[in-house]
């Protein structure tokens, strides 16, 4: 079985439960030693670091001049995207572990207040928001239509209008629970801590199906070729056949323990699709390449803590953060079987 090579790895001092995020040749992402990092993809190198004194579980977002980053400490900051220097910062009611979405010169994100916000990037004020009845503890999903979905630990997704946050329609599922939303081939999906991922009409928000998984916590599924991939709480990843919904292989991870008392988090992240694989994290402290056809095993790369921040991906070099306070950068080893 071929081994994923290390092109590069970063250590701070804390936890990285922050996904990065990727522009052009930086990557930006936040640390629990309470520092944000930009560091050059292609070496590793650190461009620049702020102290922000909290811990920073979100995504950021950029534009073409600032990044954005919300932390733990009620705050979402507009930084120098070159430089780090703080721009503005918008307080709000709680905590921001979300990702923080970019749309036409304002950012949309969601706090543990059950308030989703959006807020002027030229000014950092706030332009609307909108009260949901529970925690926002999963990701806001901005489509090309720019309606925002909004996962709610109130039994509801919402789908609002981006310019003044009308609800559309709203969604009720099965679980305080959601995933981020996400499209594919006009179909919108969501997955929920019961278990369950739901086919949904973006266009109406009337349901279309339900897959039940056999454990809980289904992750956001990525697609290849009419099927979607996903995890779940159980340390399962699944492939799904989307046309006649049923289950084509699953995989199992070596973390099986149930999360009971930690309901947000996941035992596999979300997933990455690269040529002819999928790529994901766990919290046996292990990053996997699975075949996308079979489901085999095509690589794993260790590592020295579980791992919470969701791979991303460019020019087939995984990046991914670990609780070990690494960033890693790992170079996939394809494989040549045909799909």
């Amino acid at each position: 079985m071929p081994e994923a090579a290390l092109k590069w790895k970063f250590l701070t001092g804390g936890h990285i439960e922050s996904t990065p995020y990727i522009d052009e040749e930086l990557m930006f992402f936040g640390s629990n030693d309470g520092y944000f990092y930009a560091l050059y993809i292609e070496n590793g190198d650190l461009a620049w670091k702020k102290k922000i004194n909290t811990n920073i579980c979100s995504t950021p977002a950029a534009n073409e001049s600032m990044v954005f980053v919300g932390s733990d400490d009620y705050h979402v900051i507009a930084l120098d995207k070159k430089t780090g220097d703080e721009i503005w910062r918008f307080e709000t009611d709680g905590e921001i572990d979300t990702v923080i979405n970019y749309v036409d010169q304002k950012i949309v994100f969601g706090a543990w207040d059950g308030v989703v916000y959006s807020v002027s990037t030229l000014t950092g004020e706030k332009i609307w928001d909108f009260h949901t009845n529970n925690v926002i503890s999963c990701q806001t999903f901005v489509d090309d239509n720019k309606n925002i979905y909004i996962s709610s630990g109130d039994l509801h997704l919402y789908c609002v209008d981006s310019e003044n946050a009308d609800i559309k329609w709203k969604y009720k599922v099965d679980s305080e629970g959601l995933s981020k939303a996400t499209m594919y081939n006009d179909s919108l999906y969501v997955g929920s801590w019961a278990g369950t991922l739901h086919s949904i009409d973006p266009a109406t928000g009337e349901g279309k199906w339900v897959f039940q998984a056999d454990d809980k916590q289904v992750t956001m599924p990525v697609f290849r070729d009419n099927y979607a991939y996903f995890g779940s709480n159980g340390g399962l990843f699944y492939s799904l056949n989307l046309e006649n919904h049923n289950k084509k292989w699953q995989f199992q991870t070596g973390e099986q323990k149930m999360l009971i008392f930690f309901p947000t988090y996941f035992n596999v992240t979300q997933g990455i699709i690269l040529e002819k694989l999928v790529c994901f994290g766990s919290r046996d402290n292990s990053i996997y390449a699975l075949n996308l056809a079979t489901g085999d095993q095509a690589w794993k790369f260790q590592t020295y803590g579980s791992i919470e921040s969701n791979p991303v991906t460019k020019d087939e070099v995984i990046y991914c953060g670990s609780n070990d306070g690494c960033m890693y950068a790992i170079v996939n080893q394809d494989i040549t079987e045909d799909f």
